[in-house]
C-alpha cells in the first residue's frame, strides 16, 4: 500500500481533482460517494493520493465560501430595502 498520502510533503488534492470534487460536491454529493468515485478511478482508495479527511476539509471551504457570498447578496439586499424605507439611510 501507498503510505506517501500521509506525508505533509505529499498532501493535498490536485488541482484538476480539486476541480471534479468541487463538480461533485456542487451535485450535493457525501463524502463517502466522492471518495467512492475517485477510489474507482484510481483502482482502489489504497492509490487514492489523499484521504477522505482532505475532501472533508474541501466541503467544508466550499461551504464556507458559498455562504460569505450568499450572506453579502443578503446583507446589501437588505441595506437596499432600508434606503428604500428611509432616505436618510446610508451605508459607505
Amino acid at each position: 500500500p501507498c503510505l506517501t498520502k500521509y506525508l505533509r510533503s505529499h498532501q493535498g488534492i490536485p488541482p484538476e481533482e480539486r476541480a471534479f470534487l468541487t463538480h461533485l460536491h456542487n451535485c450535493n454529493l457525501t463524502t463517502g460517494r466522492m471518495m467512492h468515485i475517485m477510489s474507482d478511478f484510481y483502482g482502489s482508495e489504497l492509490i487514492v493520493p489523499y484521504t477522505t479527511k482532505h475532501i472533508t476539509n474541501l466541503k467544508t471551504l466550499l461551504n464556507k465560501d458559498d455562504t460569505k457570498e450568499g450572506d453579502m447578496i443578503e446583507t446589501f439586499a437588505y441595506f437596499k430595502d432600508q434606503q428604500r424605507e428611509d432616505p436618510d439611510f446610508f451605508t459607505r
